[in-house]
């Protein structure tokens, strides 16, 4: 679970090096039955051996980002939406943890055992990013990076 979390913060703050555009058949397959309706689908594998898979689409009008590992297995799914969407609940709690946290960037984070928001925020000079649930607990938190 902190792996994922960490998958999570990465593509949220820094922007990655990967090294293919083509997945396996089965994980490109894997997101046809999630999202059939996905379109400007970009593929970018990571690692020397590509074990990890993300397909950065759009559904509608929404930003997604899904990841997969080599065998196919769901990893998450994000929908990016403005801070402003993010429920008062949500902004509240990360507000009253993290006092004049000025939030980035966040995303509805569906994982197989998470149901909830991702938010990234800088902090104290640090840039965080948190997987909160939707009543506003706060379930995992990263430092991301030093001295911004």
């Amino acid at each position: 679970m902190k792996n994922l979390f960490l998958l999570f913060s990465l593509l949220l703050i820094v922007s990655t090096s990967f090294s293919q555009t083509h997945p396996p058949r089965k994980v490109k397959k894997a997101l046809e039955q999630l999202a059939p309706q996905a379109k400007e689908v970009k593929w970018k594998g990571e690692g020397d051996r590509n074990l990890i898979w993300t397909a950065k689409y759009i559904v509608g009008v929404d930003s997604m980002l899904t990841k997969y590992d080599h065998k196919a297995n769901w990893i998450h799914t994000l929908k990016y939406i403005t801070i402003d969407q993010l429920p008062e609940k949500v902004s509240k709690s990360i507000l009253d943890n993290y006092q004049r946290a000025k939030l980035t960037v966040a995303a509805e984070m569906q994982e197989p055992n998470f149901d909830g928001y991702g938010v990234a925020f800088m902090y104290l000079g640090d840039r965080w990013a948190v997987a909160i649930t939707k009543e506003g607990k706060v379930e995992r938190r990263q430092i991301t990076s030093e001295g911004f």
